[in-house]
């Protein structure tokens, strides 16, 4: 799997878990299964661990929240092995989660690790209101990838509400929703044409916890699947994990 496959991939967790998963009773109002963004703002890390394949490393996602006036947002930055790989800032309103920045880091030729920017062009995340098996939830995101080569990229996620669920990862079981998704990778040129792999998975969210689980597959096999294993307090997680939060925060503030 490539650097930058790798980065889009992840694009679709923030994928089925019906070995995990057994459904309960619909809920509409979701607001409490988001990210707690009210008790972040000295920022966390959630580890994920794999749930089925040893050779991966663990991940963290460091999520903090900022006020801005009025205004609630979320940082989330996804790392492996102590290298940050993709950047998301999502403002918070009244019905759900807007993406407002969303960029990936990827090595160029010459192996060093760069920011590409990219576009939001339809950035919803996450509903607070929502019917089953009603309302998709559309994310677009496009990166002009700076190899010299016109080539884009362009993240389509529809995200659908499925059920209301308990999940069990780590012996701890969780009152979570559940959300189909679906996802295209457009990947090309005009001159050369596109490749667009499409992908599908679930992602689920606990109450009073946020992400607990995701994974994603083609139509052939699965591609990756991870479970929180913890979440750790800024000030308690290691050094090296603080120092590149801090690094990459100075950049982008």
């Amino acid at each position: 799997m490539t650097s930058l496959l790798k980065n889009l991939f992840l694009l679709s967790v923030m994928l089925i878990c019906g070995m995990y998963c057994r459904p309960m009773e619909t809920r509409h109002p979701l607001v409490v299964y988001y990210f707690p963004y009210q008790e972040l703002q000295k920022g966390v890390f959630y580890e994920f661990t794999p749930l089925n394949n040893s050779t991966f490393p663990p991940v963290y996602w460091f999520i903090q929240s900022v006020k801005e006036g009025e205004k609630w947002y979320l940082r989330e930055i996804y790392i492996e092995n102590d290298v940050p790989m993709q950047f998301t800032k999502e403002k918070i309103v009244s019905n759900g989660i807007l993406a407002q920045q969303v960029d990936i880091f990827i090595q160029d030729t010459t192996g060093q690790v760069i920011e590409v920017n990219g576009e939001v062009l339809a950035g919803n995340s996450f509903s607070f209101d929502v019917q089953k098996g009603q309302g998709v939830l559309l994310s677009k995101y496009l990166f002009k990838i700076p190899d010299g080569t016109q080539n884009t990229t362009t993240v389509i996620k529809n995200r659908l509400y499925e059920s209301d669920t308990t999940i069990n990862i780590a012996n701890r079981e969780y009152q979570s929703v559940r959300f189909a998704v679906k996802e295209i990778v457009s990947m090309g040129n005009e001159i050369d044409g596109y490749s667009e792999p499409e992908f599908s998975g679930v992602e689920c969210y606990a109450k009073g916890v946020g992400l607990v689980y995701y994974m994603k597959r083609t139509d052939e096999r699965v591609l990756f699947e991870y479970g929180l294993k913890d979440r750790i307090p800024f000030d308690e997680a290691p050094d090296d994990l603080r120092q590149t939060i801090k690094q990459l925060l100075e950049n982008e503030d």
